[in-house]
């Protein structure tokens, strides 16, 4: 059985919580340049420990870009999050769709609105609420684990910033049975709090799939920041 790379498995399950956005028009590059491979015998035991820190999923904004064609991503959609822990969104700017969460008196309520395809739902989900119930795509598919640095096919390559953050940047490769190199994947982690805040993964030359943090801040977000005009839309109860 082929070996998978766990950052792009993680993206790939939990897709679904943002089934109400659509696709950007952004387009991304899908071959891989010429000399973009770094010699998989560098650094190979030089890879520093990474610090997890969750602490920022509390309370952050987050901007980033998506793209995995797999999940109908076809080219790169951008996907904007703000969380409390009372409310919670999760957009893409580009063409007005969302997914908002706010707590209530007996539990939290879900809308979700995609003017493109003429959704407008509206769910109450009793004895939940944001800060215990609610997982933003972005922290999904930017986990990290501990002993990530420690695989036997992980590469240190250096350093690079991402949105204006420090990030240790790492090669990690996958193989088919018969030994030969199945996937690569240049990963970003964040230096601070330990996500991934870049990924792009090849197989064959080809782009599987990727994303890159635009935009971070952290504990500066207030419930008003959130809170969408929803007087426009009819919503129909699940």
């Amino acid at each position: 059985m082929k070996k998978t790379i766990a950052l792009v498995l993680v993206a790939i399950m939990t897709l679904f919580m943002f089934t109400a956005c659509n696709n950007a028009e952004d387009e991304v590059p899908t071959r891989v340049p010429g000399n973009n491979l770094v010699s998989p015998d560098v650094n190979l035991n030089d890879n520093p420990d990474l610090n997890i820190n969750n602490s920022w999923s509390n309370n952050y904004y987050a901007m980033f870009t998506y793209y995995c064609p797999a999940q109908g991503y076809n080219t790169a959609t951008v996907i904007s999050e703000r969380k409390t822990e009372n409310c919670f969104i999760i957009s893409n700017p580009m063409d007005g769709s969302f997914k908002y969460y706010v707590n209530n008196e007996t539990g939290m309520e879900e809308y979700a609105v995609n003017p493109a395809k003429n959704i407008f739902n509206y769910v109450s989900h009793s004895g939940k609420n944001v800060a215990n119930n609610i997982n933003s795509m972005f922290k999904n598919v930017s986990m990290v684990t501990e002993n990530f640095t420690k695989g036997p096919d992980v590469v240190y390559t250096g350093t690079e910033t991402v949105a204006d953050r420090n990030c240790w940047m790492y090669l990690q490769r996958t193989y088919t049975e018969s030994g030969e190199v199945d996937q690569v994947a240049y990963i970003w982690i964040d230096a601070v709090y330990g996500f991934c805040s870049k990924c792009i993964t090849y197989s064959g030359g080809d782009i599987v799939c990727s994303w890159e943090l635009q935009d971070f801040s952290v504990g500066t977000v207030k419930d008003a920041d959130i809170t969408p005009d929803l007087s426009s839309y009819n919503f129909t109860q699940n």
